[in-house]
């Protein structure tokens, strides 16, 4: 009942799109990429992860989600080089997500069939109800992830959304093949921990933070260290000006990720309203102070803004989720800070070039990180777990 109702506001979402576009509210050069971004959209809601996921049989998801990413990074390396290809990445992130939603949708239907019962007003208005906050919610959490490209296409030039997406996109990669994955993964056993005990409901959810702040820190850190490397290798030198700008993404991407596990945790607790409050302000924090840094620092406030409106809500979510306040987090996440703070300062003393500076900051991390006694063999298990690796190989042992 809930598939058929996401396709239909996916549908009525996309023609809504259109319309807009056909009545000119759209930037002439931005209505081709709104279109075919539109499209992605409507694909995605066709999706069916969501019916092995709840049945923890992610072996199938988690090929899709690679195959995707690969039908997506293939062609954007062979063929985007210039921001007048930015279009072909578009239609190449559409593909990937068509391929992807039809393997799962052939696994699902052959393992479960298809049910033909209808759906009566009634039905669908329960569901609407019941699905009303965390929809909207997850609506907020998009229109935040993608605001800041609208507001350079309005604010600046064409160029300028090319540098911005080119750094973004690989955000949004991150996001989705990391972040939400792993939080979709996680959510059943959250929810049957918080209907069980809420003491075992705040230990996993203590675990996975400490999990997420090891995770995330490194992640960080590598970003920053490669991006200048990486961007000219994936999308030539023209590109140099979005290394800064996807530098400062990735530390919002971390404040994000953080922030991430407590907002499963309201989903998984039935505090849903508290989950939409917090993106409807994080949606409107972000669109001011996307507006106002675009305007005075272009793209490097666009990113900027992205940092500052995840930290602060960051900081406002551990003060109103009250799973959050009960379990101090601090002594979880002054290890993985430590160790950045030391690999920062060999990387501005060390005067060596950028490769070995670079090579010797992330050394430095991994071994004050390893000397403090950062993981644990419980984390190891959480990690494989989290990722589905123990359920993935006796998948394919069985």
């Amino acid at each position: 009942m809930s598939y058929c109702i996401r396709i239909t506001i996916a549908v009525g979402l996309y023609f809504l799109t259109l319309g807009l576009e056909f009545l000119g509210l759209f930037p002439s050069y931005s209505t081709r990429l709104i279109a075919v971004f539109s499209l992605g959209v409507l694909v995605w809601s066709f999706t069916l992860e969501w019916v092995l996921e709840g049945r923890q049989e992610v072996a199938w998801v988690s090929f899709a989600r690679v195959l995707k990413g690969v039908l997506f990074a293939v062609p954007v390396y062979f063929f985007v080089r210039t921001t007048r290809d930015a279009s072909l990445s578009a239609w190449a992130y559409v593909w990937s997500l068509a391929v992807s939603v039809a393997i799962i949708a052939l696994i699902v239907f052959r393992r479960y069939g298809w049910s033909h019962k209808r759906i009566s007003v009634s039905q669908m208005r329960q569901v609407l109800f019941s699905a009303f906050p965390v929809g909207l919610a997850t609506i907020f959490s998009q229109y935040s992830m993608f605001f800041g490209t609208f507001v350079v296409g309005y604010l600046l030039n064409e160029s300028e959304v090319g540098y911005f997406s080119a750094g973004h996109r690989i955000i949004v990669f991150i996001w989705a093949y990391v972040i939400v994955s792993s939080n979709r993964v996680i959510l059943p056993t959250l929810a049957r921990y918080f209907l069980s005990s809420q003491i075992e409901f705040q230990t996993f959810m203590r675990k996975f933070f400490r999990l997420c702040s090891m995770v995330a820190v490194p992640i960080g850190l590598l970003g920053t260290l490669a991006a200048p490397t990486l961007f000219p290798i994936l999308y030539g030198n023209e590109y140099s000006s979005s290394v800064l700008v996807f530098q400062v993404l990735i530390w919002g991407l971390e404040a994000a990720m953080v922030r991430s596990i407590f907002e499963v945790g309201m989903i998984a607790s039935e505090d849903q309203r508290l989950y939409l409050r917090v993106t409807a302000i994080q949606a409107f924090v972000y669109t001011c102070t996307s507006i106002i840094l675009t305007s005075v620092f272009g793209i490097l406030g666009t990113a900027a803004a992205c940092l500052l409106s995840e930290v602060a809500i960051l900081f406002y979510v551990v003060v109103i989720y009250s799973h959050a306040r009960r379990v101090s987090y601090v002594q979880d996440l002054w290890k993985p800070l430590v160790s950045l703070s030391g690999s920062a300062l060999v990387w501005v003393v060390l005067s060596f070039s950028p490769y070995l500076r670079n090579i010797a900051s992330l050394l430095t991390y991994v071994i004050i990180f390893t000397a403090l006694k950062g993981i644990t063999a419980d984390d190891v298990r959480l990690f494989k777990s989290v990722l589905g690796l123990d359920r993935l190989v006796n998948s394919v042992q069985g």
